[in-house]
């Protein structure tokens, strides 16, 4: 059974989800490759890690444990990657290095199912879900982002998220986020007495603001998504019509 006091922060970056979750008080086992975001997740946390409340894995989740080259965007951090073809769309701004890594499955085998799974690792996630079908438990809620490329690649997707039992899902645009309230009381953990910060994935599991939508009801409004930011991008003259709207999009997950 997930421990529904557990939280997988995976792609940590300078902790603004973990921040909340730790606030809402759950633990939280962070997930981080960046040698340089890992130094000050360790100051930031230093407390709650002291007690427990806080672990953080300074590797790259990966196919396989060892070592693996990392791309570090020296422009937005928050694109730091181990897939080279992520890497190649903005090549001037990153850099190589080599960091350790480890199978999404080894990191449940040491530290528990959460009761949330939320992922962005820049070309990775679905390393994350597809771990999950080797485990009798999974995650009563999970999240990720999508890139919103094709309809063929979102039915790949929710494929894959249906064998794993999920069967609601929502996409929450990401430029949102902020303006979410927290419910009062709180539906998951205790309040936090903080707002959403930039960058952050935001409210998740049953305090997610939208409504939950069955497969046919979620490709449908994917859809719509997808026909406004082409339009867009045509008003716009962009060349990367899926990016044009300066925004990115989860996809939350829920298995009941």
């Amino acid at each position: 059974m997930p421990d529904r006091n557990l939280i997988f922060d995976v792609g940590c970056h300078r902790g603004e989800d973990s921040r909340f979750y730790l606030q809402k008080g759950f633990r939280v086992v962070a997930v981080e490759a960046n040698p340089a975001l890992c130094d000050e997740l360790r100051d930031t946390f230093f407390r709650e890690a002291t007690i427990g409340q806080f672990v953080l894995v300074e590797k790259a989740i990966a196919e396989v444990s060892g070592e693996i080259e990392f791309f570090v965007n020296s422009a937005h951090s928050i694109w730091g990657t181990i897939r080279p073809e992520i890497a190649e769309r903005d090549s001037t701004n990153f850099s190589r290095i080599v960091v350790p890594s480890v199978t999404f499955g080894s990191l449940l085998q040491s530290y528990g199912v959460p009761r949330y799974l939320k992922i962005d690792i820049e070309g990775a996630d679905m390393l994350c879900l597809e771990s999950l079908l080797s485990e009798p438990d999974r995650p009563d809620f999970v999240s990720f982002e999508t890139d919103r490329k094709t309809i063929a690649a979102l039915r790949c997707e929710l494929s894959l998220l249906t064998r794993l039992g999920y069967r609601r899902f929502q996409l929450v645009d990401q430029k949102t986020v902020q303006k979410q309230e927290q419910p009062f009381p709180a539906r998951e953990g205790l309040h936090a007495d903080c707002g959403i910060a930039p960058d952050a994935a935001g409210l998740f599991g049953l305090e997610l603001p939208g409504r939950w939508l069955s497969p046919p009801e979620f490709i449908a409004s994917y859809a719509r998504v997808m026909a406004r930011d082409r339009l867009a991008g045509l008003a716009r003259r962009c060349a990367l019509p899926n990016l044009i709207r300066g925004s990115w999009y989860d996809i939350h997950a829920a298995r009941s």
